[in-house]
């Protein structure tokens, strides 16, 4: 599906889950602020793995897998009134994940108690501390109350896999070609592996230059 999400969609009150990802949606990003039961919002993107067999062997190599990237297109910043009518009680999950959101991330979600949101990819330059104090320690499954603003998003400056922590495994690494921008995924124009560290990248690729060494040897 592509163009601008239909703003009907934000008029479907009694709708409890909308799952509209992996389209090539553009445009702003519009409230969804009628909809009072929603409990599950996504508008991310997806990966759908890809292979033959040179990408198979270099797969193996650095533990990772090549991979046809759709994404949604929503640019701008999120509206104020996202989500106005939604119960600030009960849980709710939204994915924003791979688009091109932009700006400050609202205090006005701090209104959500049980909040998980995945921001991960964008372009957000600004995360309030307010969203990730004590009173929002329930939020992304209880990852704030442990791992602070880190858990919503990496700050600038670092980049994993994730584009949060949500482990003691998944810490935001250093990443000085990152200067600017929360939740980045990349890392000097290399998308980090699950593994969450360019090491893997970099033994892989020293595999894979002997792999080809001893093959042109043999061949000569």
């Amino acid at each position: 599906m592509t163009g601008e999400i239909p703003h009907s969609f934000g008029k479907v009150i009694n709708l409890v889950s909308l799952k509209l990802g992996s389209n090539n949606f553009s445009g702003s990003l519009c409230g969804f602020s009628a909809m009072e039961f929603l409990r599950h919002l996504d508008l991310s993107g997806t990966y759908v793995r890809q292979y033959n067999v040179f990408s198979l062997y270099i797969s193996l190599t650095i533990h990772t897998f090549p991979r046809l990237y759709l994404d949604n297109k929503l640019s701008g910043t999120i509206p104020v009134d996202f989500l106005e009518s939604v119960s600030t009680r009960k849980p709710i999950n939204v994915d924003l994940s791979s688009n091109k959101l932009s700006g400050r991330v609202p205090t006005d979600l701090d209104r959500f108690e049980n909040l998980a949101i995945y921001l991960r990819d964008n372009q957000f330059t600004e995360l309030p501390s307010a969203l990730c104090d004590i009173n929002n320690r329930g939020w992304n499954l209880r990852d704030v109350e442990l791992f602070g603003c880190d858990a919503i998003m990496c700050p600038p400056g670092t980049a994993n896999y994730h584009g949060r922590q949500s482990s003691e495994h998944t810490r935001c690494e250093k990443c000085s070609s990152n200067a600017k921008m929360y939740g980045q995924v990349s890392c000097n124009g290399v998308r980090l592996s699950s593994a969450g560290s360019n090491g893997h990248l970099s033994v892989g690729v020293k595999l894979l230059s002997l792999f080809v060494v001893a093959g042109v040897a043999m061949i000569l």
